[in-house]
């Protein structure tokens, strides 16, 4: 069910549509998925005996903020700050854990985005929404199921790959994909 949801922007489109820095307190069913998120995350670490973490595509940083994980190293980033995952992606040194939260459903390429992610990271958190199938998000240009991301994630190199399904209790817009790989 991959769908292409829009047509992609223009770099000053998409300049205009991400001009402010995102804040996820905004909306409850985002502080919630932040929350569920960092929680995965710290039982993911843990499991995999990570020290280093990479987020990227962070927002505001909340979710490896939230976690609780003993991290010898973070590297933090976002579109606002930093510029767009596609040019920071490349510089990264190689990290244990890759968070990527939210983020491959606005990007042009998901597909070089996971196989990137891959060559700097032994392990990725991903979450994206389950099922979207319209446009009503402006920011989203991709939909899709939990059998499209499997396959996505399997051609980009990431093998043992997990996935829960999470839908915030308080606003069920949106249910969320959130997925453990190696």
């Amino acid at each position: 069910m991959r769908r292409q949801l829009r047509p992609f922007y223009t770099a000053e489109q998409r300049a205009h549509l991400y001009a402010r820095a995102y804040d996820h307190t905004r909306w409850p069913d985002h502080v919630e998925r932040v929350a569920e998120t960092a929680r995965i995350l710290d039982e993911f670490a843990a499991k995999v005996g990570a020290s280093t973490v990479a987020d990227l595509s962070c927002g505001d940083g909340a979710i490896v903020g939230r976690s609780a994980h003993p991290w010898r190293e973070r590297h933090l980033g976002d579109y606002v700050t930093t510029g767009p995952i596609e040019e920071t992606l490349p510089g990264l040194e190689p990290v244990d854990v890759f968070v990527c939260s939210e983020t491959i459903e606005h990007v042009e390429n998901p597909d070089w985005l996971l196989a990137q992610i891959r060559s700097k990271a032994r392990h990725l958190l991903l979450t994206t929404p389950q099922g979207e199938e319209d446009d009503a998000n402006p920011e989203h240009y991709w939909g899709w199921n939990a059998d499209d991301i499997r396959a996505m994630l399997e051609r980009a190199g990431w093998t043992d790959n997990t996935v829960d399904l999470f839908t915030p209790p308080s606003i069920a817009y949106y249910t969320f994909q959130m997925w453990r790989c190696s």
